[in-house]
């Protein structure tokens, strides 16, 4: 049986998220060939393709996935010999794997959700919402999706968009959002997650506790946030502010702290950081607001908005909220994160 190398990795790249370097549980290692399907699964992924292997068993899936990297390209011959995988790749390289009996737990799936397609759209704004999450495994560590909305935070900023759910809501965690490509398909199976292929490829399960308590979330009281502190004084676009305070930021020499002070003025925005030991950098750019303003924020905080995102302020009625309000006018997307104000 031959294979040819883009198509082997295409399968291998979705089963390395079924297995697991960890001995327990003991079949984590290796995938499971079952007359027409490839099955891996661990803790807490479980991956099954529609895709026969001339073997029925279990094989280690390190050594066959570090064998097959070793070549970028070309054609693999599948064969069995003396109850062992062969791997072919040139006359002068094969892989003999032991094939061994290994049970597996068995999946049970019940559709408890509507199906939610990933476009591409869908794909970009789980992927984004992602780098808004806390690091660590506590409940803001995953993006939120559902209720209309995908949302990510962690507990300083905040990302959230629009986007048609219907009934279904998860939790996702940063390793999925990155795992989900356009044309896959979503749908719950009671608390887990159920990731389907395109062209009847198989389907992913993914399985997290989490979701028992997503109700713990609280996405109305930050859609109530974010509904606080939308802001329509544009300052300056993303792009033009990033720039800036890359040209001034070697100042801060082994500094701990990243302040940035911005000082507005007649629609011009000096970028100022400031160092005790070494002095002072400042740069100016045009900005859209015809007001003074004096805020100090942090830098770490535009680290992931997209360049083409715009930077918005509170009316002077409102800027005891203490927050900025960046928005993209094509997607909607919201992100607010905190600023103070000068003394």
């Amino acid at each position: 049986m031959k294979i040819a190398y883009e198509d082997l990795m295409g399968y291998l790249n979705l089963l390395k998220y079924g297995v697991s370097k960890n001995d327990v549980p003991f079949y984590a290692n290796y995938i499971h060939s079952q007359g027409g399907k490839l099955l891996a699964c661990n803790d807490n992924v479980h991956v099954s393709l529609n895709v026969s292997l001339p073997f029925i068993g279990s094989i280690n899936f390190f050594t066959l996935d570090g064998f097959i990297k070793q070549f970028k390209e070309g054609i693999f011959d599948f064969d069995t010999m003396d109850e062992k995988l062969v791997v072919t790749c040139t006359e002068n390289s094969k892989i003999k794997l032991n094939i061994m009996d290994m049970k597996l737990p068995e999946v049970i799936l019940e559709r408890d959700s509507e199906d939610i397609l990933v476009t591409e759209d869908l794909e970009n704004q789980l992927k984004l919402a992602s780098k808004f999450t806390k690091s660590g495994a506590d409940l803001y560590s995953y993006v939120y999706f559902g209720d209309g909305s995908i949302c990510g935070t962690d507990t300083q900023r905040v990302l959230h968009s629009q986007y048609e759910t219907g009934n279904f809501k998860t939790l996702l965690d940063r390793n999925t959002c990155f795992f989900l490509k356009g044309g896959y398909t979503l749908y719950k199976s009671g608390a887990n997650l159920v990731v389907s292929f395109p062209n009847e490829l198989g389907f992913a399960v993914f399985t997290s506790s989490i979701n028992y308590i997503i109700d713990n979330f609280g996405i109305r009281k930050i859609l109530s946030f974010v509904e606080k502190h939308r802001a329509k004084d544009k300052l300056c676009n993303v792009a033009y502010l990033v720039d800036a305070v890359k040209k001034v930021s070697p100042i801060l020499f082994r500094e701990t702290e990243h302040n940035v002070l911005l000082e507005n003025r007649g629609k011009r925005l000096e970028v100022k950081m400031e160092s005790s030991l070494y002095g002072t950098a400042t740069t100016i750019i045009d900005s859209s607001l015809d007001r003074e303003l004096d805020l100090i924020i942090d830098s770490i905080q535009l680290q992931h908005i997209p360049q083409e995102y715009n930077i918005f302020v509170p009316n002077l009625a409102s800027l005891s909220l203490n927050y900025l309000y960046v928005t993209d006018d094509v997607t909607g997307t919201s992100i607010i994160f905190p600023h103070k104000e000068r003394s």
